[in-house]
């Protein structure tokens, strides 16, 4: 995406000229954009957008500040309107192109400085952990040649024919020896084994957390495209050594543009986000799987369930959705969603899967929306 972005800018920064020379009296009139240019504008916008969507959340901002951020600059790239953080009256006419290098370039080295201190940390934990284990290892040999050194202490007094005062002396020193060798050496285990304890919750929950960011979209706090494309090949493998059946719903927001384009992509966002959460209370088994597709998509997947099961399921998330209202610029906004869903076959592919969902959600826009439509 950086050497895209790059790319853009440079056929962006090339200047502007008329076809033909202009010979005028009155005020200058601004060039007209040539085709490439205004593609390259839409496609750089694009590129700021999702870029902004699917960042990574560095210090001081996070992953829903950074895609208002970017939505700013995508807005800026393609209507020239104000820079973030730069107010109407300080705007000028002209794109301002160093600044979107400036600020890309700025967000893309924070998120590599976040992730290299996240990998530093756990680097750090799991060598500390490495490390008492060294110790404990090396303190158990020292124990274990304690030992030894009173065990042949025993055998010479007992080769040297000593008296059985003697003898005895050196039996019970023997097995003194061991015992606190023994004690001392479950002592330190106990100790390691809490301290171990500890260190090692602390990186799961590190682990976890890292996974979690990974793994889950900024925006509406579902799993986003890369955990659900894991996801659904591992169920895939799954069902077909055991032949348990798994349905796959594609669920999308009916006329999400017109939304965009009257009430502006914050609200678009609120939708999202209202609408991922209404997926979620519908499908709140552990075993469901709520995912953003891209854009205003989502999908579901619902393993060992077959078409009854989804059929009932997607009936109940349309009413869910039908019949609650949305709150956008001071009007009540009712959505509708369409879905397509369908039931995994013996040995089919992930993409092959995808796909008939994906058609039958676009056999349920075709026949007028706000319906299910089984692939």
């Amino acid at each position: 995406m950086t050497a895209l972005a790059e790319r853009l800018l440079q056929i962006l920064r090339r200047p502007i000229l008329p076809a033909t020379p202009q010979f005028s009296t009155g005020p200058a009139q601004p060039a007209a954009e040539a085709p490439e240019h205004k593609a390259a504008l839409r496609t750089l916008a694009g590129v700021l957008r999702l870029y902004g969507e699917q960042s990574i959340a560095v210090e001081g901002l996070d992953a829903s500040r950074s895609a208002e951020q970017f939505r700013g600059w995508a807005e800026h790239v393609l209507s020239g309107t104000a820079a973030p953080g730069v107010g109407r009256s300080e705007a000028g006419n002209s794109r301002d192109w160093d600044a979107v290098h400036g600020a890309f370039a700025r967000h893309r080295t924070d998120e590599r400085t976040s992730v290299e201190r996240a990998v530093a940390g756990l680097r750090d934990t799991v060598f500390s952990v490495v490390q008492r284990l060294g110790r404990s290892v090396g303190d158990g040999r020292t124990a274990d040649d304690s030992i030894q050194t009173q065990i042949v202490r025993l055998k010479r007094t007992a080769v040297a024919g000593a008296s059985m005062d003697d003898l005895r002396r050196e039996v019970l020193s023997t097995v003194d020896a061991i015992g606190h060798a023994l004690q001392q050496s479950r002592a330190r285990q106990d100790q390691l084994l809490e301290t171990l304890g500890a260190e090692l919750r602390v990186l799961r929950e590190e682990l976890q957390h890292a996974r979690a960011k990974m793994e889950t979209d900024g925006l509406t706090r579902v799993y986003n495209r890369a955990a659900l494309d894991g996801h659904l090949s591992r169920l895939c493998s799954i069902a077909g050594l055991s032949g348990d059946p798994a349905c796959l719903l594609m669920v999308d927001v009916d006329h999400f543009k017109r939304i965009n384009d009257t009430f502006g992509h914050p609200a678009g966002d609120e939708v999202l986000r209202r609408l991922a959460d209404t997926i979620v209370r519908t499908f709140p088994r552990r075993t469901d799987f709520v995912a953003r597709y891209g854009g205003e998509e989502f999908a579901v997947v619902l393993p060992r369930e077959g078409v009854e099961t989804a059929r009932i399921l997607g009936a109940r998330l349309l009413v869910n959705v039908r019949n609650q209202s949305i709150e956008l610029g001071g009007t009540a906004v009712r959505l509708t969603i369409s879905i397509g869903f369908a039931v995994l076959r013996p040995g089919e592919e992930t993409a092959s899967w995808v796909a008939r969902a994906d058609h039958a959600l676009y056999r349920a826009k075709q026949a007028g929306r706000d319906r299910l439509i089984e692939g």
